[in-house]
Protein backbone atom coordinates (compact mmCIF):
# COMPACT_ATOMS: atom_id res chain seq x y z
CA UNK A 1 0.00 0.00 0.00
CA UNK A 2 1.30 3.32 -0.59
CA UNK A 3 1.44 6.29 2.25
CA UNK A 4 -0.41 9.27 1.08
CA UNK A 5 2.89 11.28 2.03
CA UNK A 6 4.88 9.47 -0.20
CA UNK A 7 2.48 10.63 -3.18
CA UNK A 8 3.51 14.41 -3.59
CA UNK A 9 7.14 13.54 -2.91
CA UNK A 10 7.47 11.03 -5.91
CA UNK A 11 5.45 13.56 -7.75
CA UNK A 12 8.27 16.81 -6.81
CA UNK A 13 10.85 13.93 -7.77
CA UNK A 14 9.46 13.25 -10.92
CA UNK A 15 9.44 17.11 -12.19
CA UNK A 16 12.91 17.93 -10.53
CA UNK A 17 14.75 14.76 -12.15
CA UNK A 18 13.37 15.03 -16.02
CA UNK A 19 13.83 18.91 -15.93
CA UNK A 20 16.64 17.72 -18.07
CA UNK A 21 14.17 17.18 -20.86
CA UNK A 22 14.21 20.77 -21.05
CA UNK A 23 17.58 20.71 -22.52
CA UNK A 24 16.54 19.24 -26.16
CA UNK A 25 15.54 22.84 -27.66
CA UNK A 26 19.06 23.90 -26.29
CA UNK A 27 20.49 21.07 -27.83
CA UNK A 28 18.76 21.52 -31.29
CA UNK A 29 19.81 25.16 -31.26
CA UNK A 30 23.46 23.99 -31.19
CA UNK A 31 22.64 21.30 -33.90
CA UNK A 32 21.26 24.52 -35.74
CA UNK A 33 24.56 26.64 -35.35
CA UNK A 34 26.60 23.44 -36.59
CA UNK A 35 24.86 23.20 -39.77
CA UNK A 36 24.89 26.92 -40.27
CA UNK A 37 28.49 26.75 -39.71
CA UNK A 38 28.92 23.83 -42.11
CA UNK A 39 27.22 25.59 -44.70
CA UNK A 40 29.26 28.52 -44.59
CA UNK A 41 32.43 26.69 -43.93
CA UNK A 42 31.53 24.96 -47.56
CA UNK A 43 29.48 27.47 -49.42
CA UNK A 44 30.81 30.54 -48.22
CA UNK A 45 34.08 29.98 -47.19
CA UNK A 46 34.66 32.10 -45.03
CA UNK A 47 33.55 32.87 -41.20
CA UNK A 48 32.25 36.21 -40.13
CA UNK A 49 32.66 37.45 -36.86
CA UNK A 50 29.10 38.18 -36.42
CA UNK A 51 28.18 34.56 -36.90
CA UNK A 52 30.82 33.07 -34.43
CA UNK A 53 29.81 35.66 -31.64
CA UNK A 54 26.64 34.58 -32.15
CA UNK A 55 27.45 30.73 -31.81
CA UNK A 56 29.34 31.31 -28.93
CA UNK A 57 26.42 32.77 -27.27
CA UNK A 58 24.62 30.57 -28.08
CA UNK A 59 26.91 28.02 -26.37
CA UNK A 60 27.28 30.12 -23.70
CA UNK A 61 23.16 29.91 -22.89
CA UNK A 62 23.56 26.32 -23.16
CA UNK A 63 26.12 25.64 -20.59
CA UNK A 64 24.45 27.79 -17.57
CA UNK A 65 20.88 25.86 -18.68
CA UNK A 66 22.68 22.66 -18.34
CA UNK A 67 24.56 24.17 -15.21
CA UNK A 68 21.35 25.10 -13.57
CA UNK A 69 19.55 21.32 -13.84
CA UNK A 70 22.82 20.43 -12.68
CA UNK A 71 22.30 22.35 -9.04
CA UNK A 72 18.59 21.63 -8.72
CA UNK A 73 19.10 18.03 -9.18
CA UNK A 74 22.47 17.70 -7.56
CA UNK A 75 21.39 20.01 -4.62
CA UNK A 76 18.08 17.81 -4.47
CA UNK A 77 20.22 14.67 -3.78
CA UNK A 78 22.56 16.03 -1.38
CA UNK A 79 20.54 17.49 1.10
CA UNK A 80 17.07 16.66 0.35
CA UNK A 81 16.91 12.61 -0.18
CA UNK A 82 19.43 10.35 -1.79
CA UNK A 83 17.18 7.53 -2.09
CA UNK A 84 15.03 9.24 -4.88
CA UNK A 85 16.10 6.00 -7.11
CA UNK A 86 17.00 7.95 -10.60
CA UNK A 87 20.39 6.59 -11.67
CA UNK A 88 23.04 8.56 -12.76
CA UNK A 89 21.89 10.94 -10.10
CA UNK A 90 23.28 10.19 -7.52
CA UNK A 91 25.97 12.79 -7.29
CA UNK A 92 28.46 14.23 -3.55
CA UNK A 93 27.94 17.45 -2.97
CA UNK A 94 31.38 17.54 -3.31
CA UNK A 95 31.50 16.55 -7.22
CA UNK A 96 28.42 19.01 -7.58
CA UNK A 97 30.70 21.66 -6.52
CA UNK A 98 33.74 20.87 -8.35
CA UNK A 99 30.98 20.73 -11.76
CA UNK A 100 29.74 23.61 -11.02
CA UNK A 101 33.20 25.36 -10.36
CA UNK A 102 34.25 23.68 -13.76
CA UNK A 103 30.88 24.80 -15.97
CA UNK A 104 31.85 28.09 -14.78
CA UNK A 105 35.17 28.53 -16.02
CA UNK A 106 33.51 26.95 -19.27
CA UNK A 107 31.23 29.61 -19.61
CA UNK A 108 33.80 32.57 -18.77
CA UNK A 109 36.06 31.56 -21.24
CA UNK A 110 33.24 31.61 -23.67
CA UNK A 111 32.71 35.13 -22.77
CA UNK A 112 36.41 36.09 -22.90
CA UNK A 113 36.76 34.89 -26.26
CA UNK A 114 33.81 36.59 -27.50
CA UNK A 115 34.87 39.67 -26.01
CA UNK A 116 38.13 39.46 -28.03
CA UNK A 117 35.95 38.73 -31.47
CA UNK A 118 33.69 40.85 -30.82
CA UNK A 119 33.91 43.94 -33.60
CA UNK A 120 33.92 47.00 -31.06
CA UNK A 121 37.52 47.92 -30.14
CA UNK A 122 38.31 45.99 -26.91
CA UNK A 123 37.98 47.72 -24.04
CA UNK A 124 41.17 46.23 -22.14
CA UNK A 125 40.05 47.68 -18.37
CA UNK A 126 36.72 45.45 -18.72
CA UNK A 127 38.93 42.71 -20.19
CA UNK A 128 41.37 42.26 -17.87
CA UNK A 129 38.31 42.50 -15.18
CA UNK A 130 37.12 39.58 -17.35
CA UNK A 131 40.68 37.70 -17.14
CA UNK A 132 40.92 38.21 -13.27
CA UNK A 133 37.51 36.41 -13.07
CA UNK A 134 38.58 33.33 -15.14
CA UNK A 135 41.27 33.01 -13.14
CA UNK A 136 39.55 33.13 -9.74
CA UNK A 137 37.37 30.57 -11.49
CA UNK A 138 40.22 28.57 -12.04
CA UNK A 139 41.73 28.62 -8.70
CA UNK A 140 38.71 28.08 -7.05
CA UNK A 141 38.11 24.93 -9.33
CA UNK A 142 41.22 23.31 -8.34
CA UNK A 143 40.47 24.40 -4.62
CA UNK A 144 37.46 22.83 -4.59
CA UNK A 145 38.58 19.51 -6.37
CA UNK A 146 41.76 19.75 -4.42
CA UNK A 147 39.18 19.91 -0.60
CA UNK A 148 36.82 17.14 -2.13
CA UNK A 149 39.82 14.63 -2.87
CA UNK A 150 41.05 14.95 0.54
CA UNK A 151 37.29 14.26 1.48
CA UNK A 152 36.89 11.31 -0.07
CA UNK A 153 40.53 10.37 1.48
CA UNK A 154 39.65 10.76 4.73
CA UNK A 155 35.75 9.16 4.50
CA UNK A 156 37.90 6.05 3.06
CA UNK A 157 40.20 6.33 5.86
CA UNK A 158 37.64 6.33 8.30
CA UNK A 159 35.16 3.74 6.44
CA UNK A 160 38.52 0.98 6.89
CA UNK A 161 39.02 2.41 10.97
CA UNK A 162 35.30 1.27 11.40
CA UNK A 163 35.71 -2.18 9.14
CA UNK A 164 39.23 -2.76 11.76
CA UNK A 165 37.02 -1.96 15.27
CA UNK A 166 34.43 -4.13 14.09
CA UNK A 167 36.83 -7.05 12.90
CA UNK A 168 38.58 -6.40 16.70
CA UNK A 169 35.01 -6.32 18.33
CA UNK A 170 33.87 -9.84 16.74
CA UNK A 171 37.15 -11.44 17.89
CA UNK A 172 36.79 -10.27 21.47
CA UNK A 173 32.98 -11.57 20.93
CA UNK A 174 34.51 -15.03 19.43
CA UNK A 175 37.29 -15.70 21.83
CA UNK A 176 34.82 -14.46 25.06
CA UNK A 177 32.88 -17.33 23.81
CA UNK A 178 35.59 -20.09 23.90
CA UNK A 179 36.27 -19.15 27.07
CA UNK A 180 32.92 -19.06 28.28
CA UNK A 181 32.25 -22.82 26.95
CA UNK A 182 35.91 -24.06 28.29
CA UNK A 183 34.72 -22.94 31.53
CA UNK A 184 31.66 -24.53 31.44
CA UNK A 185 32.41 -28.02 30.49
CA UNK A 186 32.45 -30.20 33.48
CA UNK A 187 35.43 -31.87 34.22
CA UNK A 188 35.17 -35.44 32.59
CA UNK A 189 37.00 -37.19 35.97
CA UNK A 190 35.00 -35.82 38.76
CA UNK A 191 31.68 -36.58 37.07
CA UNK A 192 32.91 -40.50 36.63
CA UNK A 193 34.51 -40.84 39.69
CA UNK A 194 31.19 -39.69 41.75
CA UNK A 195 28.93 -42.14 39.58
CA UNK A 196 31.25 -44.74 40.17
CA UNK A 197 30.87 -44.00 44.39
CA UNK A 198 27.77 -43.66 43.86
CA UNK A 199 27.47 -47.03 42.64
CA UNK A 200 29.41 -48.37 45.13
CA UNK A 201 26.84 -46.96 47.64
Amino acid sequence: MIKVHTVPKKAIEYVIFNIRWLLIPFLLKLIWNILLLMYIFFVKEGLPKEQLIATLEALDIVMVAALIEMVITGIYNSHINKEHGYPGKNITSGILKVKMGTSLVGVSSIDILKAFLSVKPVEWDELWKKIVIHIAFILGAFALMVIDKIHVKSEAQELLNEEKEHELEEKHKNQNKKNENTNAKPAVGHNSIGLNLGELH
